[in-house]
C-alpha cells in the first residue's frame, strides 16, 4: 500500500518495501495534514514557502515516494528541501537523476489532468530513447528510462483552434521601440508584410494571421534575412522575433523549392534550435500553422520521447528540423541527420542555450553544419560574453548586429509590483493575491524556485478552487504537453512553473505573472515576467521579495524597476536588509 513520509523518515530501499508500509488516506485528509504542518515546515523550507514532494494522488490515496527513493537515500529535514536546479531541461542532463524511474514523477489527478507513468528499462542508443532529455555532456552516462511517449498528431482541427496571441491596445508603444543595427551596407527596413519581397505565399499566409503591420524586429529582421545575412539579434520578450527568422527561411523554401530530405540520412535544409521542448514544439506548430496548404515538410525532435517514432518521422521527408541541442546533437553523432545542404540555422533563445550548458552541443551541431553557404541567425534577449564569443565564432565577417529596444530590459506594458513577503508568509499572501483578481479575465502564471514546490502550490490551488497544473523538469513529456494544453485552451487558469516556462513560450489570454520565488538573477526575472504583456497587451506581475533570501537581487531589481517607469517601494530604494521585517499589511488589496 502507498506511503506517505515527511522530513526525517527514513524512506525504504526498494518498491516492494515502500508499499509495504503506510496506510492509505484520503485527500481531504492530505489536505489537513499539510496544514496541520505547514507552520512547522515553513521553518524549514529555505525558499519561503511550503515545499512538498507529491506523488500518485490517486483516487483516495495520496503518497509520497521520492525519485530517489531505491537508492536507500535517508531524507532529513536541512536536505528535504533542498533548492533542485529549476531549469527543467538543466536537471534532466543530471546523469544521478537520470537513474531514478521516472513513473515516480509527480503526477496528480485534477478537472483537467490525468497521471500517467513509465517503465524503466536499460537500452543502448539510438534504438530508443536513451535520456530523459539531453545526453550528458559532463558526466557519465548511465542507464536511464526508456521513452516510449508518442506525442499525437497534429492535426488541422488543432491548428485552427490553438488560441493565438493577438497585438493588444499598447501597439503603439512597440512601434516606438528604438532599434539599432550595426553591420556594413545594413538593409533598409520596411514596414508591411506588402512592402517586402516575401514569396507571396508567405506573403499571404502572413497577412491572414494578421501580420501585415510589421513590429521593429521583423521590419529590420526580415529584410536582412532575405538580403542573406548573418544576423545576431537582440528584442524583449514579447516583441514577434518567431516571424522575423521564420519569414526568410519559409521564403527560401517557397522559391527555391529544394528536394525534401528522407532516409536513412537525412538532408536538412533549414535547422532550429531552442533550448526547451516546449518552444521547440510552440515553433514547430507556428510552422505548421504558416505552412499549410504547401509542401514544405516540418519535423521536430525533442527530448521526452520515443526516438524510434520522432526519427520516423523525420526519415520520411523533412525540409525544416525543429528541435533541442541534446536530441539534436545525438542525432548527429548517429550520422542520421546531414547538414551539407542545411541553407539555414536559427538559434533562438541562445543566451538560455549557453546558460542551460547546450555549448559543446552547439559547437558540435554548427561544426558539422559548416557547409560554406549556410546563413545563421542568433536571437537573444541578452548579449553576454559567451553569445558573443559564439557571435563571433560562427557568424560571418560581414554579420548585422540588431538591439531591438533596451537589452536585457522590461517590457514597459507590464505593470511590476514587489510585495515584501518574509519566510513563511507567501502561501497566505498568495491567497490573497488571487482573491483579489477572481473574477478578472485572464490566466495566472506562477513561477517557483523549485519543482516541489510547483506540484505542492498546483495541488494547493485546486484543493481550493483555483483549477491549476503544473510544469517542470521532472513531470515526463506527455505529462508537461498535457498540462501546457490545459492552460493554452483554458481549461486550468493556473499554471505552476519553474523556470522551464520562463522563455520564449506565448502563452495567449495570460494577464498575471507571480513570482512566489523570485530568481537569481535579473534576466530571470525579466524573462518570466515577459510571460505577460506581449505585442502590445497590457499584463501584471507581482513578486514575493523575501529580505532574507532576496537580497542580492535588491539593486537590479531596482533599476529594472526604474528603467521601465515602474514605482519603487520604499524597502528596495532602501536597501536596508531589516527594513520592514514583517510583511507588508495584507489587508488592503495587493493591486
Amino acid at each position: 500500500m502507498a506511503g506517505w513520509f515527511w522530513p526525517g523518515d527514513e524512506i525504504p530501499r526498494s518498491l516492494s518495501e515502500r508499499h509495504q508500509i503506510g496506510e492509505s488516506f484520503g485527500l481531504d485528509q492530505a489536505i489537513t495534514n499539510v496544514s496541520r504542518f505547514e507552520k512547522e515546515l515553513d521553518l524549514a523550507e529555505p525558499n519561503g514557502g511550503v515545499d512538498y514532494v507529491w506523488n500518485e494522488c490517486n483516487n483516495d490515496r495520496l503518497s509520497v515516494p521520492i525519485s530517489n527513493v531505491d537508492h536507500g537515500v535517508v531524507l532529513k529535514e536541512k536536505n528535504f528541501f533542498a533548492e533542485e536546479p529549476t531549469f527543467g531541461d538543466t536537471a534532466e542532463r543530471n546523469a544521478f537523476s537520470r537513474k531514478s524511474d521516472e513513473s515516480t514523477a509527480f503526477n496528480y489527478r485534477n478537472p483537467v489532468e490525468r497521471s500517467i507513468s513509465s517503465e524503466e528499462t536499460k537500452i543502448s542508443a539510438p534504438a530508443d530513447d536513451s535520456s530523459n532529455n539531453e545526453p550528458e555532456t559532463s558526466n557519465p552516462v548511465v542507464s536511464a528510462p526508456t521513452q516510449t511517449y508518442v506525442p499525437p498528431q497534429i492535426t488541422e482541427e488543432q491548428l485552427n483552434s490553438t488560441p493565438m496571441l493577438h497585438a493588444g491596445s499598447n501597439l503603439w508603444r512597440m512601434q516606438q521601440t528604438k532599434v539599432t543595427c550595426h553591420g556594413h551596407l545594413v538593409p533598409a527596413p520596411v514596414d508591411k508584410i506588402s512592402e517586402t519581397q516575401l514569396h507571396s505565399f508567405v506573403a499571404e499566409r502572413l497577412g491572414e494571421l494578421g501580420f501585415d503591420e510589421l513590429l521593429p524586429v521583423q521590419k529590420f529582421g526580415i529584410p536582412i534575412g532575405l538580403a542573406g545575412r548573418d544576423l545576431v539579434a537582440t528584442a524583449q520578450t514579447g516583441s514577434g522575433k518567431t516571424v522575423a527568422f521564420l519569414a526568410p527561411v519559409l521564403h527560401y523554401l517557397m522559391t527555391e523549392r529544394p528536394a525534401c530530405g528522407s532516409g536513412r540520412q537525412v538532408k536538412i535544409k533549414a535547422l532550429i534550435l531552442t533550448p526547451t521542448r516546449e518552444l521547440a514544439l510552440q515553433i514547430g506548430v507556428e510552422i505548421l500553422r504558416l505552412t499549410r496548404g504547401s509542401e514544405i515538410k516540418t519535423n521536430m525532435l525533442y527530448g521526452g520521447t520515443s526516438v524510434k517514432h520522432m526519427w520516423g518521422q523525420v526519415s520520411r521527408g523533412t525540409h525544416i528540423l525543429v528541435g533541442t541541442p541534446g536530441r539534436v546533437k545525438a542525432h548527429v553523432d548517429w550520422k542520421q541527420l546531414d547538414f551539407s545542404e542545411c541553407r539555414f540555422l536559427v538559434l533562438d533563445e541562445a543566451d538560455q542555450m549557453l546558460d542551460l550548458g547546450f555549448s559543446a552541443d552547439i559547437d558540435v551541431i554548427l561544426n558539422s553544419a559548416h557547409n560554406g553557404h549556410r546563413q545563421t541567425l542568433m536571437f537573444s534577449a541578452t548579449f553576454p560574453a559567451n553569445v558573443k564569443e559564439m557571435a563571433a565564432k560562427y557568424l560571418k565577417p560581414d554579420h548585422v548586429f540588431m538591439a531591438v529596444g533596451v537589452v536585457g530590459g522590461a517590457n514597459e506594458d507590464i505593470q511590476q509590483k514587489v510585495v515584501q513577503v518574509p519566510r513563511g508568509k507567501k502561501m497566505d499572501t498568495l491567497f490573497q493575491v488571487l482573491c483579489d483578481h477572481e473574477g478578472q479575465s485572464g490566466k495566472t502564471l506562477i513561477f517557483t524556485a523549485t519543482k516541489k514546490t510547483a506540484d505542492f502550490l498546483a495541488l494547493r490551488l485546486s484543493a481550493s478552487k483555483f483549477v491549476s497544473t503544473s510544469i517542470h523538469g521532472d513531470r515526463c513529456q506527455e505529462d508537461r504537453e498535457t498540462a501546457m494544453r490545459h492552460f493554452r485552451l483554458g481549461d486550468a487558469q493556473y499554471l505552476v512553473a519553474t523556470s522551464v516556462a520562463a522563455r520564449g513560450l506565448d502563452i495567449p489570454e495570460v494577464a498575471h505573472v507571480i513570482n512566489y520565488d523570485l530568481p537569481t538573477n535579473i534576466d530571470e526575472y525579466v524573462h518570466r515576467i515577459g510571460r505577460t504583456g506581449r505585442i502590445g497587451n497590457a499584463g501584471k506581475a507581482t513578486s514575493f521579495f523575501d529580505p532574507e533570501k532576496d537580497y542580492g537581487l535588491l539593486n537590479d531589481l531596482v533599476n529594472t524597476l526604474a528603467a521601465a517607469n515602474q514605482e519603487v517601494p520604499d524597502f528596495l530604494q532602501s536597501g536596508d536588509r531589516n527594513y520592514n521585517a514583517v510583511a507588508e499589511p495584507v489587508k488592503e488589496d495587493l493591486w
